[in-house]
């Protein structure tokens, strides 16, 4: 399962989908929990990335949990040009609908901020930010294609289909200052679906290139689960896969996009695909 939920204690991290080198540390990172520093030697766990209060938690109904449920990106980025991590906090309930992008310098507390659009109103998220990217100018948030699908904690087996387009909201670092407590982004839309991809650093003339692997039909969230039955042949099943996530049935290209922040336009500069 993508979380598992405790009445007493929470909801478990399961610490296990990056490994992040930062210098001589190291951390391990999980899409619905907070990162965890790891000593490098013996790889035990040595303390948990921030405090608590430092992240805002998806079910602030269920307070006071020792292990609340936070979701954050699994793949934290470092920039060692500027010596700093970066990371989201974002919650995707109706009613807690909220965006921040944090900054760390590897001591104290993180820097964070509430990210907005132009007309000063909250971006939201609907799906997840599995990944993102840093470049020399801007933070790249990418809104995954797996939706956090919350209701399967009280109605098993329910499953909602991913956008068919990827929205990418980005912002300029040089906003991320101590005077402001939001920062403004601009929005931007893409056929099909993304859950990983890179970023080139150097973004010159405001032109970011990012390189995208496409992955639709394909949702990490939904596993397969009792009853179910296999499309061509109509069998059930067997016992021994459920829990497993079902595996892409599509054709997916391989992309380079452009995004032009300056003038605010968004294009592919190229794309290999299969067509056979």
């Amino acid at each position: 399962k993508y979380v598992r939920l405790s009445p007493i204690l929470g909801i478990r991290n399961f610490s296990n989908t990056s490994i992040v080198r930062w210098k001589d540390r190291l951390f391990s990172t999980y899409d619905a929990g907070q990162p965890y520093e790891l000593d490098p030697v013996s790889l035990k766990t040595k303390t948990p990335v921030g405090k608590i209060s430092e992240w805002k938690e998806v079910f602030p109904v269920l307070n006071p949990f020792l292990f609340p449920f936070i979701m954050s990106s699994a793949h934290p980025q470092i920039d060692e040009s500027t010596d700093e991590f970066f990371t989201v906090n974002y919650g995707v309930i109706p009613g807690n609908r909220f965006l921040k992008v944090m900054r760390w310098d590897g001591q104290g507390e993180f820097k964070n901020w509430d990210v907005v659009d132009g007309m000063n109103r909250p971006i939201h998220i609907h799906q997840a930010i599995h990944e993102f990217a840093i470049t020399e100018d801007y933070v790249v948030l990418v809104e995954s294609a797996f939706k956090v699908e919350v209701e399967q904690f009280v109605a098993g087996g329910y499953a909602e289909k991913n956008s068919p387009t990827t929205r990418i909201i980005v912002l300029k670092r040089s906003d991320l200052t101590s005077r402001r407590r939001e920062v403004r982004a601009k929005v931007f839309e893409i056929p099909r679906e993304v859950v990983h991809f890179t970023a080139d650093y150097s973004n010159p003339k405001g032109r970011i290139r990012l390189h995208i692997a496409h992955t639709g039909s394909n949702d990490p969230t939904e596993t397969l689960t009792r009853g179910q039955k296999i499309f061509r042949s109509q069998d059930t099943i067997s016992s021994r896969f459920e829990g497993f996530v079902s595996s892409s049935t599509d054709l997916n290209p391989i992309a380079t996009w452009e995004i032009d922040f300056k003038q605010s336009r968004v294009r592919v500069l190229n794309m290999l695909q299969d067509h056979d």
